[in-house]
């Protein structure tokens, strides 16, 4: 994207380091959906996980 947007080519470190520089970080989701519905996640891993896994 860089490279499009701007015409400079920067390694993945530099990047990142260029991004710290400038104060950004990693986001990380501060909790869960407030929505989620756990028998359904419960359900989901027992039933449908296993055959996704195996393939």
């Amino acid at each position: 994207m860089l490279a499009r947007r701007f015409h400079v080519r920067f390694s993945l470190a530099q990047t990142w380091r260029i991004l710290r520089q400038m104060g950004w970080t990693v986001q990380v989701p501060v909790r869960r959906a407030a929505e989620r519905d756990e028998d359904a996640v419960a359900t989901w891993i027992k039933e449908t996980w296993p055959r996704v896994e195996r393939r």
